[in-house]
């Protein structure tokens, strides 16, 4: 319970602080009893991950709590381009860079992006629904700024900025910054510490899981 609550304000502080450096706002928290966290890593995902969003900043509003989005840049960044239909007259999909490729590393390790496919990505967005008559959100955004930025940085400002204008005003903080926390560094050297007893318990409660919900795939 020490480290829950030491943990609580370490990283309320923190992500007020990365939100006001994203944003250029420092939000006000009345309660941090009740938390609720979601995140996701920091591609352009679809409206079914996206929804997550409204949905903890609603739930925390309820009950006047802290509503937090973990960026999960400690994931590997899978590419640099997105699916978008080729034309009525062209059947089938073709895809759009966001960033030149690179070779596949964890999304904290990537630097600012190509400066012109980043910044021109709205537009060519546009160009390629325009036949199906879709105005894409991407063109709502301005791609060219923040240009000093590391990838992470620009990605969760331009999520970030369309949310705020939507009602939606989640703290933000990464993963790679919840890694430096004092009271993250105390858990992991708890479990480093306890490595066998905690082995123990994680495998007796995931073949618990299984045998009840009659999961048999070994993946």
């Amino acid at each position: 319970s020490q480290w829950r609550e030491s943990a609580r304000q370490e990283i309320l502080e923190l992500a007020r602080t990365r939100t006001a450096e994203c944003f250029g706002l420092v939000q006000q928290v009345a309660d941090t009893t009740h938390w609720i966290v979601g995140g996701h890593q920091p591609e352009l995902f679809h409206p079914g991950v996206w929804v997550k969003n409204a949905v903890i900043a609603q739930l925390a509003a309820r009950v006047h709590g802290v509503s937090l989005n973990l960026t999960v840049d400690n994931d590997l960044c899978p590419g640099s381009t997105i699916t978008v239909p080729r034309g009525r007259d062209l059947p089938g999909m073709t895809s759009l860079d966001w960033d030149q490729s690179q070779p596949q590393s964890p999304w904290e390790e990537r630097s600012a992006p190509h400066p012109f496919l980043f910044a021109s990505f709205g537009e060519r967005c546009r160009r390629h629904l325009r036949p199906w008559s879709i105005e894409p959100l991407a063109i709502e955004q301005d791609w060219s700024g923040g240009s000093h930025l590391p990838l992470v940085d620009r990605l969760i400002q331009l999520r970030g900025e369309f949310e705020r204008r939507a009602g939606i005003s989640n703290l933000e903080l990464r993963v790679s910054d919840l890694a430096e926390t004092e009271a993250f560094r105390r858990f992991v050297a708890y479990l480093i510490t306890h490595a066998e007893a905690f082995a123990t318990a994680y495998n007796a409660a995931l073949l618990q899981y299984r045998r009840e919900h009659h999961i048999r795939s070994q993946s």
